[in-house]
């Protein structure tokens, strides 16, 4: 009698099974990713699939929630399979592109996203992530475009718009109109220590270098470490090494970051204090042992101090990341 009854409860299990449908488990995995359980919902799609392998719906939802696993490569698959089915998908175009922007395949998510505004023309966040891209890329001219065009569709948080277009401007060496959107962001937040910096870099770059030196002031009035750093920067351009190196001092006794230890060590050197160069650029390589200028530099503070070989070492590391005048100080004092 028990084994009757066995028999029959995995008969009408099989029968209930075997009744689901797609739109079944597309609903049990919609369930799951509403409470995001992600790693639960991709099973359900997965039978959902197997039922329905041709609806596009299925690979987008797939694809979600594996981007919200982790699993981005396999989920561009299913976001690939989507707009296969469906040219028309604009929700796998857009997830497809962030999905190939967050694993730096820009050029791929470059095109995926122009295909979405080509569906989506007025979408100024999709003109956002297309010009994020473009500059990741290196197309910095590209990039300021569509920047623009986000700008004039109005998006809900303008000044991160105005702040990357700024850097696309400063690649390009269009400082002027950088200056213009820091001048911009300013008027929305006055004061905002972040953007006077930003466009203190620009304007020294323009060769402003009081506008700048005026930058640097207001950010260290604000206690910002890098108006500092910017006024040892122009200081340093200006020669005045000793006011320089004062500046470059407070910002490493905080934030001992590359950059500033890099120019707090070219500053010593400036001033034929090798070994406390030496110091610096030791520091700096400890940080950052790719840091690939500071092994020339640092191979010329150990040359005048008189240490040679080690001088000859440094350069030899410099010139396996081609720096030329590390190859011309090797065949001039390494022979």
């Amino acid at each position: 009698m028990k084994k009757i009854i066995l028999i029959t409860t995995l008969l009408i299990h099989s029968i209930l099974v075997l009744g689901q449908t797609a739109e079944d488990y597309i609903n049990k995995g919609n369930s799951y990713a509403k409470q995001w359980e992600f790693d639960k919902a991709i099973p359900e799609y997965d039978k959902a699939v197997e039922l329905s392998p041709d609806n596009a719906k299925i690979y987008y939802l797939r694809g979600y929630a594996k981007v919200n696993t982790g699993e981005r490569a396999a989920a561009i698959n299913d976001f690939a399979i989507a707009v296969k089915l469906n040219p028309a998908d604009t929700a796998s175009y857009y997830e497809k592109a962030m999905a190939e922007e967050y694993i730096q395949k820009y050029e791929d998510a470059i095109v995926d996203i122009s295909k979405y505004i080509k569906l989506v023309p007025d979408d100024a966040y999709a003109y956002i992530l297309k010009a994020s891209c473009e500059y990741q890329s290196g197309d910095y001219e590209a990039s300021v475009k569509d920047y623009t065009k986000a700008l004039n569709l109005n998006p809900e948080d303008k000044n991160e718009v105005y702040l990357y277009r700024a850097y696309a401007y400063m690649e390009i060496k269009n400082y002027s109109k950088a200056i213009d959107d820091f001048n911009t962001l300013l008027k929305n937040e006055p004061g905002n220590v972040r953007y006077i910096t930003k466009r203190g870099y620009a304007k020294k770059l323009a060769g402003d270098y009081q506008g700048a030196l005026a930058d640097a002031n207001k950010a260290i009035e604000q206690n910002n470490p890098e108006g500092n750093y910017l006024r040892g920067l122009i200081y340093y351009e200006q020669k005045n090494y000793k006011t320089a190196l004062t500046d470059f001092k407070k910002v490493t006794d905080v934030y001992p970051f590359d950059e500033a230890l890099f120019y707090q060590g070219k500053t010593h050197f400036a001033l034929k204090k090798y070994q406390e160069a030496i110091a610096d650029f030791d520091k700096l390589l400890e940080i950052n042992p790719k840091y690939k200028d500071a092994y020339f530099e640092r191979g010329n503070a150990k040359y005048k101090a008189g240490k040679k070989k080690e001088a000859c070492d440094d350069w030899k590391i410099a010139k396996e990341y081609e720096n030329k005048d590390a190859e011309k100080s090797l065949k001039k004092h390494c022979k």
